[in-house]
């Protein structure tokens, strides 16, 4: 029999800071109980283990949290059952209850885990991004953010009666209320706790919890269940440039580079459909209002059948390569200055790699046709010339990135004779820090960064996995496929397109968007809005979570 005193005090210390985390993740208490208890249900069982381990309410709660995400998977039809076999309340919930639960109900999930685990769980902002495994930064910014939706409601439930309400909500269950859950949730779940509840009854009154035999959990599903969201509203704005009439021409969509959500180009090149001589051409327009209206702007004066590729910095900063030839221009397309491809302005660099790049010795990154690799490229600053002391990875299928942060990444798969490694520097390549190494299995997939810059992610073999702490951990599992197209869009979240469907990576739950087709090229911008570019037009948004209003440019 495992130590029942021991295992009590561990219960009543523990119960209410995981049953209100996982009240912030399903936005139901008596779920978030019923879980939590069945979380503590597996921990007595082997308590004898559990209570050696450096952090025993670590692994409850992680039990708990894979208990509440496959729970999710049902939430459909578990909700509509539960609703009639869970214990009746004493009394209703208050106005101010009431109130708070809906204001809640409409935050992004993220917003809401950290209002409600820093409000009612009572934790700390470093314990909050410790249990999620991000940066104290972003929930910071949840919690502003979450605190400024929920002003109307938040700020007037502060008093000590809602405090109270709040408090008892989630409190661990006496042993009466406990035995009588008990026999309501078995006749629900058809499982059988007789020998349980006999070791719960052992425990002193008001520490004992009803629990039932854990579900089996799993991060997600081998093969995702697509959950549809709300309805989302979508307004379309054509590409009119003044001048054109209705269109540039009814078979040429232009191409959107956009810069954030407001600001942007359209580059129209006539000469796709026509045959490339003196009467084709091209249109450039670029738009500061989120695609509203847009301005004519100039081309580079060059002849008609020279081929252009646009490469933009900004929404004012752009530059056109023509062959072994550069021409910029940093005011809208007013005017544009000629540079030799061998000698690129910085725009022009910072544009097409970002602030660090890999080039060859005596290259430029602009030569045409491209090089492909060399035996020792050079880390470099751009503007400023090679990074000493010299990075230990320059190998060449070393690949670079530079997170809105500041840290350079390098990594590479096939370093002769070593292990797979990453490299990461936070002081512009003066030390370098090596990272966990991915499985097997996720070794040649592409790095990526979340907006902040905060969230590493790298794709394997029919999966997903982020960096935390200095684990990978598997988000995502997709049974043979891969997204066609995915981007981390921040607070432990995806975009992505998969099996053509496009969807959200939410709280560890696919969430699709019907109206947005799947066949698009994600990139998440400089605000952090979302541009999905499909063959009927480019979707943007710039709305947090899954509720969101799209501008379809076309």
């Amino acid at each position: 029999m495992p130590d029942t005193a021991e295992f009590a005090e561990f219960y009543t210390a523990n119960f209410h800071r995981i049953a209100a985390q996982l009240y912030a993740y399903l936005g139901d208490h008596a779920e978030a109980q019923d879980l939590t208890q069945e979380a503590f249900c597996r921990a007595l069982d082997r308590w004898g283990k559990v209570s050696a381990y450096e952090d025993a309410h670590a692994w409850v709660r992680k039990v708990a949290w894979n208990l509440a995400t496959s729970r999710l998977r049902h939430l459909r039809v578990a909700a509509r059952h539960l609703a009639q076999q869970r214990p009746e309340h004493i009394e209703g919930p208050g106005p101010d209850r009431v109130a708070l639960s809906r204001a809640l109900a409409t935050l992004p999930p993220n917003h809401r885990l950290a209002v409600v685990l820093h409000h009612l769980g009572h934790l700390s902002v470093n314990e909050i991004a410790e249990q999620q495994g991000v940066a104290e930064g972003t929930v910071r910014s949840w919690l502003s953010r979450g605190r400024s939706q929920l002003a109307e409601y938040f700020m007037e439930k502060q008093s000590p009666q809602w405090q109270a309400e709040t408090t008892t909500a989630i409190r661990a269950p006496g042993i009466d209320q406990a035995v009588t859950g008990v026999r309501r949730r078995r006749a629900v779940r058809r499982s059988s706790i007789a020998a349980l509840v006999v070791a719960l009854v052992a425990l002193p009154a008001g520490v004992a919890a009803a629990i039932t035999p854990a579900e089996q959990a799993t991060v997600l599903p081998s093969d995702p269940l697509f959950w549809a969201g709300p309805d989302v509203s979508i307004t379309v704005r054509y590409v009119v440039l003044p001048g054109t009439g209705s269109g540039i021409d009814a078979n040429v969509r232009p191409q959107l580079l956009l810069a954030d959500s407001q600001r942007g180009w359209a580059f129209y090149d006539l000469c796709k459909v026509e045959p490339r001589n003196k009467d084709c051409s091209y249109q450039l327009g670029s738009t500061n209002d989120g695609g509203r209206t847009w301005r004519t702007a100039n081309l580079p004066d060059v002849p008609p059948t020279t081929a252009l590729q646009p490469i933009p910095l900004d929404g004012a900063t752009l530059t056109f390569q023509s062959g072994a030839n550069l021409y910029l221009t940093k005011d809208r397309g007013t005017t544009y200055r000629e540079y030799s491809a061998k000698q690129p302005p910085k725009e022009a660099q910072l544009a097409k790699g970002g602030p660090y790049q890999l080039v060859c010795p005596g290259e430029s990154g602009f030569e045409k046709p491209p090089r492909t690799g060399c035996a020792e490229p050079d880390l470099v600053q751009v503007g400023e010339g090679p990074v000493y002391p010299e990075p230990p990875l320059t190998g060449p299928r070393t690949s670079v990135l530079t997170g809105p942060d500041g840290r350079i990444w390098l990594w590479d798969w096939t370093v002769p004779d070593h292990e797979p490694s990453i490299m990461v520097s936070a002081d512009g390549g003066k030390k370098w820090e090596s990272v966990a190494i991915p499985p097997k299995d996720a070794r040649t997939g592409s790095l990526r960064l979340s907006p902040d810059g905060q969230e590493v992610w790298l794709e394997g073999r029919a999966r997903l996995l982020r960096l935390v702490g200095d684990t990978w951990q598997e988000q995502l599992a997709v049974s043979g496929l891969v997204p066609r197209s995915w981007a981390p869009i921040g607070a432990g979240g995806l975009a992505l397109t998969y099996q053509e469907k496009f969807a959200f990576l939410l709280d560890g739950v696919l969430k699709i968007v019907p109206e947005i087709p799947g066949d698009g090229r994600i990139s998440v911008l400089a605000d952090g809005a979302i541009s999905v570019a499909t063959s009927g037009g480019t979707y943007l948004t710039s709305n947090p979570g899954d509720r969101r209003s799209w501008i379809l440019l076309k």
